[in-house]
């Protein structure tokens, strides 16, 4: 029986039912929870068995409980707390320590050459403690996920509950989770990688300790040769799997990239040029991710006298970083810092008319940032500061409307901003019609693409 779900996906109903390890899931804030609830969404519309494992709610950090709407159904989400890492323990006692030894500072000075020994010994104790923490956070902070997780899935109804695993990750505790429910019920896998994992797959030193570094690239090949499927949401990162991994079975790799939900632009329209031009992030700036190149352009076109400090206003939303600091980088020019918003406003603050700004440090070019896509459906002009050679700038390049900007080349970021100000005083600068050129990006398209992967891995012999 076929039933019209109303978002353009139509639901077949159908026995198998589907396992989903994400961590992220709503109503969490984050780009990784966008695609985990609409590949939800699209597999429960047509008529699979979904049951989500994710995080429980007292772990998320923000939340947006309009996300919930899109996958309406609580009763097929497993809801998993962390247990206590060592970690925690540790920091719980340091924290009382620390309490006691600033009260009893305060009754007696430390004399001078005490104060000597007592930082030697904090160093000492730093030295001896970092190997321990660092193993502790392997192969990341949700490491004491694992086990609650798994032992809530087996529980879930045993061997005869779920035809299929799918995991998605970061973060990698997801990724191994799945593969050992997959494992103990002898059931297809299908992982899904957003980033890289491993310096195999394009990540730079994620793990500084050697030994680390090898045992998540045993563990990243053992899943991935474990799969029935393999999902990455680029071109790119789909090629270095293949290539590190594939063999024989290049077919198992599959791209599947964020779609869009944000409403397409039916039309054309300029700027209004009697208002200032904004340049608008949206996202929190961190592991590298910083404005700064952008605002030392913008400071040396205004010391030049090509730009009026009062033309330009740089808005940082959802940034954790400090606006008066940055101000001063930029020449005068107004930056603003807002705290992080709702989807819904994110996406309303998107479709005004600006320039928006996708930061991409060097040492993650081999990562997509998910607003990348949401910024091409607004059909603003996009800077893209990123290298050359990044995933991101390969994705973007294909749009017109984008350019980059360089990390190390203050003269190209001159050039690029120079004609791009220079569009926006003659009335040149658009939003451009998107309709067409993201029809690739929708959410239905998509989410069709996942739910037939689902039903090739499905159908698939077991080797």
């Amino acid at each position: 029986m076929r039933t019209n779900t109303g978002d353009g996906m139509k639901n077949t109903r159908c026995t198998r039912r589907v396992l989903m390890v994400a961590y992220h899931f709503a109503p969490e804030v984050t780009s990784a929870t966008h695609r985990a609830i609409h590949f939800a969404r699209a597999l429960h519309d047509e008529g699979f068995g979904v049951r989500v494992l994710a995080a429980s709610l007292e772990s998320l950090r923000l939340t947006d409980p309009s996300l919930n709407d899109v996958f309406p159904h609580p009763e097929c989400i497993m809801r998993v707390g962390a247990a206590r890492r060592i970690g925690d323990l540790y920091l719980s006692v340091k924290s009382r320590l620390s309490r006691s030894s600033r009260e009893a500072a305060v009754e007696q000075e430390v004399a001078a050459d005490g104060a000597g020994s007592a930082s030697r010994g904090r160093r000492f104790a730093a030295s001896v403690r970092a190997p321990f923490a660092a193993w502790d956070l392997f192969p990341d902070a949700q490491k004491a996920w694992f086990r609650p997780a798994l032992r809530a899935s087996m529980g879930a109804g045993g061997d005869a509950d779920f035809d299929l695993v799918y995991a998605s990750a970061p973060p990698w505790t997801a990724l191994r989770v799945g593969h050992a429910i997959a494992r103990r019920l002898k059931r297809p896998l299908v992982s899904a990688f957003r980033d890289p994992w491993t310096q195999v797959l394009g990540s730079s030193g994620r793990y500084r300790e050697r030994v680390l570094e090898r045992a998540a690239r045993r563990w990243e090949r053992q899943i991935v040769n474990d799969s029935r499927l393999v999902i990455c949401n680029s071109p790119g990162l789909t090629g270095q799997a293949r290539e590190a991994y594939g063999g024989d079975r290049d077919e198992k790799f599959l791209t599947v990239l964020n779609g869009s939900a944000v409403p397409r632009r039916a039309r054309s329209d300029s700027f209004p040029a009697s208002q200032q031009l904004i340049i608008r992030h949206l996202g929190s700036l961190y592991a590298g991710r910083s404005v700064r190149p952008l605002l030392r352009a913008l400071g040396d076109l205004v010391s030049r006298g090509d730009l009026s400090s009062q033309d330009v206003r740089v808005e940082l939303i959802g940034s954790r970083s400090e606006a008066d600091a940055l101000e001063g980088v930029a020449g005068g020019i107004e930056v603003v810092s807002e705290s992080e918003v709702t989807f819904e406003a994110a996406v309303q603050r998107m479709q005004e008319p600006a320039v928006l700004l996708v930061v991409q440090p060097p040492k993650m070019q081999h990562e997509i940032p998910t607003k990348l896509y949401d910024y091409l459906c607004t059909g603003n002009p996009v800077l893209v500061l990123a290298s050359e050679s990044s995933h991101t700038w390969a994705m973007a390049r294909e749009f017109s409307r984008c350019q980059r900007l360089d990390w190390e080349s203050p003269d190209e970021n001159l050039q690029v901003l120079g004609g791009l100000l220079r569009t926006w005083k003659t009335g040149e600068l658009r939003q451009e019609r998107t309709q067409q050129d993201t029809a690739s990006l929708t959410k239905i398209a998509v989410c069709r693409q996942f739910v037939e992967a689902i039903r090739a891995a499905l159908d698939m012999q077991p080797e």
